[in-house]
């Protein structure tokens, strides 16, 4: 099953995602490949893309508890980096007791 997050989440089917697909044109290399995607790599998109909508939208308490979420989840993940998502933390948790300060 796949998900259509641009369209209310309606699940869709690989002939649903194809079907979509192809109103886009032709794949460039003729066949359409979707991987699988395991839940936790799932939710750690997901985890990534509410940190975007929520860092451009100024709100820093969901940012940083979605943030802190997405790092526990890449550190249970093998073979992906985690220090980005510490250094942004720390940089939010330093700048924002820098702002109670002043």
């Amino acid at each position: 099953s796949f998900i259509d997050v641009f369209n209310g989440g309606r699940v869709l089917s690989l002939q649903g995602v194809q079907g979509l697909l192809s109103t886009l044109g032709p794949p460039p290399f003729g066949r359409l490949h979707l991987p699988e995607c395991p839940p936790r790599g799932f939710f750690a998109r997901m985890l990534r893309n509410l940190t975007a909508v929520f860092q451009a939208a100024g709100k820093t308490s969901s940012f940083i508890l979605c943030l802190s979420q997405l790092l526990e989840v890449v550190r249970a993940t093998d073979g992906e980096s985690v220090e980005h998502y510490e250094q942004q933390i720390d940089e939010y948790r330093w700048t924002g007791g820098a702002r109670i300060l002043n």
